[in-house]
């Protein structure tokens, strides 16, 4: 599986938006009184995905789990596409900016070491954490939020 692009997302979003609003719900019409399995219905959308005027019997647990699925998709696909936005700025290495040299602890790119390292701007320089004396001599390209940022779940009070 491949990972979705931003415009795939954006996409997913405003099919959900021209979808039918609200939680959608399974509902059962039935059984029938020869014991035969029941109707499954979306009501929210008018749909029946399983009737026992046409569908074959056999079918009825595959529909059943179907309607379960899309209904489950349905609902959960806005906080889905929230976290996974969410996750994606705090996962997205930036390109380093004035906007890092804010004083507060980052996790920049050191391209010299190749490694990931915690540091943050003093003054004229970047300073590597355990030692606000110890600079980091190779100049940063790129960073991401720790946690406890401002901006991030833990800073929000969300953790």
């Amino acid at each position: 599986m491949q990972r979705l692009t931003d415009n795939e997302l954006d996409a997913l979003g405003v099919a959900h938006k021209a979808a039918t609003p609200g939680e959608w719900t399974v509902e059962m019409d039935g059984p029938d009184d020869d014991d035969s399995p029941c109707d499954v219905i979306i009501p929210e959308i008018n749909r029946i995905l399983h009737s026992t005027e046409w569908a074959d019997s056999e079918d009825f647990e595959r529909d059943v789990a179907n309607a379960r699925a899309m209904v489950a998709a349905h609902n959960a696909l806005p906080a889905l596409l929230a976290e996974l936005r969410e996750l994606r700025r705090l996962t997205t290495p930036e390109p380093i900016s004035d906007l890092h040299k804010d004083g507060n602890w980052w996790l920049v790119w050191a391209p010299g070491a190749e490694q990931w390292m915690k540091c943050r701007w003093v003054g004229e320089y970047w300073g590597k954490s355990g030692t606000m004396r110890e600079q980091l001599f190779d100049v940063p390209t790129h960073a991401l939020p720790l946690p406890g940022m401002p901006g991030t779940p833990a800073a929000r009070g969300e953790e």
